[in-house]
């Protein structure tokens, strides 16, 4: 009897032990699932990530174009500036020197037309 009871413990032993081993069993696959899971979350998240740093490096390009844009705008404007005033300047002497022409102008219309009176003055 010792044998059967040896084989019957033996047998109680394999079962509650084939139990655990379907449990250790479940669990290790469930782990595995939620690990591949896991991976799946980290590589989007690291794709994620990559994309969030080339967009911000794409702002940190565009805001410094745009302050190089800025500077040239800036110089133009300058320029236009002082081309501006230049063209004043040159527009205020152009408009003295007509102003004097039309000054002598008139004069010489003036001598002319008592010229012409004096002529008639004269022819009567």
């Amino acid at each position: 009897m010792k044998l059967n009871e040896k084989n019957a413990q033996l047998q109680t032993s394999l079962a509650s032990t084939s139990s655990k081993l379907e449990r250790v069993s479940l669990q290790l696959e469930d782990v595995q699932s939620s690990r591949s899971e896991l991976e799946g979350i980290n590589e989007d998240l690291k794709h994620k990530n990559h994309d969030l740093e080339c967009q911000i490096d794409k702002w940190k390009r565009l805001e410094h174009g745009g302050d190089a844009e800025l500077d040239a705008l800036r110089q133009r404007k300058s320029e236009l500036e002082a081309e501006t005033e230049e063209l004043r300047e040159r527009l205020s002497r152009e408009k003295e020197i007509l102003t004097k022409k039309v000054e002598k102008e008139q004069k010489r219309v003036e001598q002319l037309e008592e010229t012409v009176l004096t002529w008639k003055v004269l022819s009567l």
